[in-house]
């Protein structure tokens, strides 16, 4: 049918919405309305939170409003004055330099990596090289002189880094970093066994002779394995041998300087080293005397002073937690902080917020102290309680012969009446004498004829008794009126037997009667015998 409309593309509501407004748009004299609407439309952008309110201003004012905002939605989520390092940069320029010629180079280098306006400050070399080269100059002891192949910036990230920082690949580690002056980089242990390897390992002859700077290579050196690669694709787009030889002379030449001053840079490692550990060994004793001095002072005001006397090595120093440590001890806890505990002519400055840091753990301490002292105190006045026993104890055996045979220790003594109540009974502060216990001499033959029978009970019912064996048998299937009767208990004459024998649990003695009541293991109180 003639009437009928030609099919029409679909297409969304909107795109169609905007076609019909770039018709309704004069078009150029070039182009017609059909090339108009199939021209592609820009998306249109969000709008943001910063220019909602922004209608009827002009464009740059939109732009200005939303920096703003922006700025300050981004200084409200930092704390304190983080951030503000930046803003040195605007200071004069006189200003700055007059601050950085006092700085050494670790300091400049971490400022370097601070933010993007101070490292293009510090890295400019036609401004910096002066500042860099006082840094080195005020150092003591001075480092080696900086190596050609490297500029003074450079050579402070060697020496002074903090962190791992192999060729290939960064590392943020902080630990167990050592040089390797080889390649002019401070590895941790991770990226050396990552990214270095032993040049007797090495493939080919030509590389090693590159990278030892020798002819056939030390087999203690290491080799990074991006420049060994580096050589090795160098070498491959070379045609003939000659190329080759020249090429590898012209290295070996390059990298033997830097291996000619390796003694230099170890001697300086060395020499580092033990400057460390001298500043390491000061800073800690520099703690433990302001440390002693506070809480010696803190803990006699609290009552503790009867405690702390037992808490001193053979050194003179005290054994407490918080002592150790090179961090010395501030006000908040931190090396910036200018009120530090100062001693000196007997006074101490300190707050009281580093006080009551270190107070509750010093006190759980000085209280354990306090209670393993008091059961050492006890001890050592028991037994020197029993040792007046024991001079009365020897005195009436050495009068009763016929006794001594067959009789009780003096500990087992220690513990019967009247004796008991003498020796654990009494205060601690009533001192006794060797005249207390002679009082109750008399009680001697009482206590030695209990213990006597005893022990003869005792060891009397270890030993078997006949039918003892076949009644616990049947009385296990009994019931009621079938169970056995008790056998009576054995005569003390099997005691005297040659048979009977006695066995040690603890030492594993055999032992006949008369050994066995006098066996060192064996006590009332503590019975080894079987």
């Amino acid at each position: 049918m003639s009437s009928s409309t030609a099919p029409t593309r679909r297409a969304s509501s909107r795109l169609q919405k905007k076609g019909v407004k770039f018709q309704q748009q004069p078009a150029d004299s070039d182009s017609d309305t059909s090339t108009v609407a199939l021209k592609p439309t820009r998306k249109k952008q969000k709008a943001t939170k910063s220019n909602v309110g922004a209608a009827g201003a002009n464009a740059n004012a939109n732009v200005s409003a939303a920096e703003a905002a922006k700025q300050k939605a981004a200084w409200a989520k930092v704390r304190g004055r983080r951030g503000q390092l930046k803003l040195v940069v605007e200071m004069p320029y006189d200003i700055l330099l007059e601050i950085f010629q006092y700085l050494p180079p670790a300091d400049l280098l971490c400022l370097a990596k601070a933010s993007k306006s101070l490292r293009a400050l510090l890295l400019d070399r036609s401004t910096a090289y002066a500042l860099w080269k006082s840094a080195f100059d005020s150092l003591d002891p001075a480092p080696p002189p900086c190596p050609d192949d490297l500029s003074l910036p450079q050579y402070a990230n060697v020496l002074f880094t903090r962190t791992c920082h192999c060729g290939v690949q960064y590392c943020s580690s902080v630990r167990w970093l050592m040089y390797v002056w080889e390649s002019y980089s401070v590895i941790c242990k991770a990226c050396f066994e990552r990214h270095f390897s032993p040049t007797w390992s090495a493939e080919s002859k030509q590389i090693t002779r590159i990278l030892t700077g020798g002819e056939n290579g030390i087999p203690s050196l290491y080799y990074l394995k991006s420049e060994y690669e580096c050589h090795k694709k160098a070498l491959g787009r070379l045609q003939n041998d000659t190329d080759r030889e020249n090429y590898v002379k012209k290295e070996s030449q390059r990298l033997s300087v830097r291996y000619q001053r390796l003694w230099e840079f170890r001697s300086w490692e060395t020499q580092q080293a033990v400057l460390k550990s001298k500043d390491v060994e000061a800073r800690r004793q520099n703690r433990t005397d302001a440390y002693v001095i506070l809480s010696i002072e803190r803990l006699k005001d609290l009552g503790y002073d009867d405690v702390l006397e037992g808490l001193t090595n053979w050194r003179g120093s005290l054994l407490l937690p918080h002592a150790k440590g090179v961090k010395p001890l501030t006000d908040r806890g931190s090396h910036s902080d200018p009120k530090l505990l100062l001693f000196a002519g007997g006074v101490l400055t300190a707050h009281i917020t580093e006080w009551e840091k270190i107070k509750p753990d010093l006190i759980a301490e000085l209280e354990k102290e306090r209670r393993e002292t008091k059961i050492v105190d006890r001890m050592n006045l028991l037994r020197e309680r029993s040792s007046l026993l024991n001079l009365v104890y020897k005195y009436y055996v050495s009068q009763n012969r016929s006794i001594a045979s067959v009789s009780p220790s003096y500990l087992e003594v220690a513990k019967t009446e009247p004796f008991r109540t003498l020796i654990y009974d009494t205060p601690t502060d009533t001192k006794l004498t060797l005249a207390d216990f002679l009082v109750h001499v008399d009680e001697l033959p009482k206590i030695f004829k209990s213990w006597r029978e005893k022990t003869t009970n005792f060891l009397l019912g270890l030993i078997p008794q006949e039918g003892s064996g076949k009644a616990k048998k049947k009385g296990a299937n009994a019931k009621g009126k079938d169970k056995d009767k008790e056998t009576a208990p054995a005569d003390t004459a099997t005691l005297d037997l040659a048979i009977t024998l006695f066995g040690c649990n603890k030492c594993k003695a055999i032992l006949p009667y008369h050994q066995a009541t006098l066996h060192s293991c064996f006590t009332l109180s503590k019975k080894h015998t079987q």
